[in-house]
């Protein structure tokens, strides 16, 4: 809670149009399902990161929170976007 207030106050999130988050794990990281959904209420595109097709990490797209609500568990058991569905890409 308090590294998220503290984020939410500085002006570069104030002013971002999107930012890129980890999902965190269940237990033992700063929890940020709290954080993905203030971004959609704050309007700001949300990018995560997933495993792509080529075995290499990449940041793509949340459409929503209920996007992000819908994600299938990982091995890690976090939520992660599939590798077989087609998302924007957060590279540049």
């Amino acid at each position: 809670k308090i590294v998220v207030d503290k984020l939410l106050r500085l002006p570069i999130y104030q002013t971002a149009k999107s930012v890129s988050i980890y999902i965190s794990m269940p237990n033992g990281e700063i929890q940020t399902t709290d954080l993905i959904e203030r971004l959609f209420l704050d309007g700001k595109d949300c990018y995560v990161p997933r495993w792509g097709r080529e075995k290499t990490l990449e940041m793509v797209k949340l459409d929503s929170i209920d996007d992000f609500k819908s994600l299938p568990l990982n091995a890690w058991n976090i939520p992660e976007p599939s590798a077989d569905e087609n998302r924007i890409s957060g590279q540049r």
